[in-house]
């Protein structure tokens, strides 16, 4: 399963999870990083063998880098071991990190990161959390906050618990950025990237500490500043739009969701964060280290996270481009195109931009009535678009004039839609990827209520 993808000048720097869980990264230096290009029918480098998606004829064009999709065409056509290597679906180790901070005046800012980080807490999926902080505590009060930990989490299974103190604030985020994330496979947390990861990053940038020495590369990119090769995942995003398991959700705090997900809330305390800091650090550190816990304890149940890593594997995508559909739809259309000898080229020209008219919605009428009634149609958008075999390169036209639209309704080699959109009468390439989507839908839901209805049958 790939996690990223770093496209430098003549190098394709692959990063992925092995069998174990763990990030491994692969490089290749390249002579030249050709991607194909539009060209004329007479150009005498014309490809004998793939054509443009459209029919148009292509050749190689060597570039300093590759675009995307001839990223896409580099990782299919790896040697097959290397290929399964990369893109086998290997879950990651997941390690949930969540920080605390002092709190001076207001609720700390992590655009400007002003206050100290006091605790960074830790959890992995093997029930044993850490906590990092730069206030000592003696063998005695660890030992309270071990005992305490685990029997707040004993519904769990047992939980070991660590403390490790640093001199000070610097050292401790010294160490985490160049011992601790080195050796993650994939970091989670709640808010993780609105706050935590933002606040990390902020800080260390205050107190001198380069957050890009995390990564192999050596390198920061977007808007997150993500190391590069580093996995980061919000586990709040990803439960907000994929989780279906908590019927109602009254809100997405990480309080109610472990109550409605495990029946394990925060733990509670009397005052401020800040007064718990100062005055009971024992409970301070505890605090911190349950809520990471409770974050672990929420993927380690829901699985939540891997909708994406799945999607992911199944595009050959980094795990950072699976959560969006575009990106989905592209590389699932690359490789339909690919198949049938096609390719998605560069080509120059204008652009063409236009404003397209949405679906209709009526509006209610507000009152109460007999008889109302709902529809609900499987797959409704994939059906229409099988149906009028929608599709880049099917489509012919789209008009409202009537002797054109009677031409093409009188020809079996076309479709028209109810719009006057017209499309070839051949299975398109995304008709194609839509019809065997839905068959495997259909093969794998069935297949989860047959388990569903064995586990009921053996509770019996």
């Amino acid at each position: 399963m790939i996690l990223d993808v770093e496209n430098n000048e003549n190098q394709i720097v692959i990063s992925y999870f092995d069998k174990e869980g763990r990030v491994k990264v692969k490089e290749y230096k390249l002579d030249s990083c050709p991607n194909w290009k539009v060209c004329s029918e007479n150009d005498k480098y014309k490809s004998t063998e793939f054509r443009n998606w459209d029919g148009k004829p292509v050749k190689k064009n060597n570039s300093p880098r590759f675009n995307k999709f001839s990223i896409y065409e580099f990782i299919d056509t790896l040697p097959q071991e290397e290929k399964d290597e990369i893109t086998a679906l290997n879950f990651p180790k997941v390690q949930s990190v969540d920080i605390e901070t002092e709190v001076i005046d207001s609720f700390p800012v992590p655009e400007i990161a002003r206050e100290r980080i006091t605790t960074i807490a830790i959890a992995t999926e093997a029930n044993a959390t850490i906590v990092l902080g730069w206030k000592p505590i003696s063998k005695e009060q660890e030992k309270e906050i071990f005992d305490k930990h685990r029997d707040y989490l004993k519904a769990y299974g047992e939980w070991n618990f660590k403390y490790i103190c640093f001199e000070d604030e610097y050292n401790m985020m010294y160490t985490f950025i160049n011992k601790f994330i080195p050796n993650f496979s994939l970091m989670i947390g709640w808010n993780f990237m609105g706050f935590d990861w933002k606040y990390i990053y902020n800080r260390c940038k205050k107190i001198g500490i380069d957050v890009s020495r995390c990564s192999p590369s050596k390198k920061i990119y977007g808007k997150d500043n993500i190391p590069v090769h580093v996995g980061i995942i919000d586990y709040l995003d990803v439960y907000k739009r994929w989780d279906r398991t908590v019927a109602i959700k009254e809100n997405n705090t990480l309080d109610f969701v472990g109550n409605a997900v495990l029946g394990v809330t925060k733990l509670k305390y009397e005052g401020t964060l800040q007064e718990l800091y100062e005055k009971d650090y024992d409970k301070y550190v505890l605090y911190n280290a349950i809520d990471a816990a409770i974050v672990c304890l929420i993927h380690k149940k829901l699985k939540t996270i891997n909708a994406i890593l799945t999607m992911s594997c199944l595009c050959n995508l980094s795990i950072y481009k699976a959560s969006s559909a575009v990106n989905l739809t592209e590389a699932l259309l690359w490789k339909g195109y690919y198949n049938r000898k096609l390719v998605i080229a560069d080509e120059k020209g204008d652009s063409i931009r236009g404003v397209y008219e949405g679906a209709y919605v009526k509006e209610p009428e507000v009152g109460i009535f007999r008889a109302a009634t709902c529809f609900d149609y499987a797959s409704l958008y994939p059906s229409i678009m099988r149906q009028y075999n929608t599709s880049p390169e099917s489509f012919v036209t789209k008009t409202q004039d009537p002797a054109t639209l009677e031409k093409y309704k009188s020809d079996p080699n076309y479709i028209v839609s109810v719009t006057g959109a017209i499309y070839k009468n051949e299975v398109s390439v995304l008709k194609e990827i839509l019809t065997d989507l839905y068959t495997k839908r259909k093969m794998y839901k069935n297949r989860h209520l047959d388990i569903e209805r064995l586990l009921i049958k053996l509770k019996k």
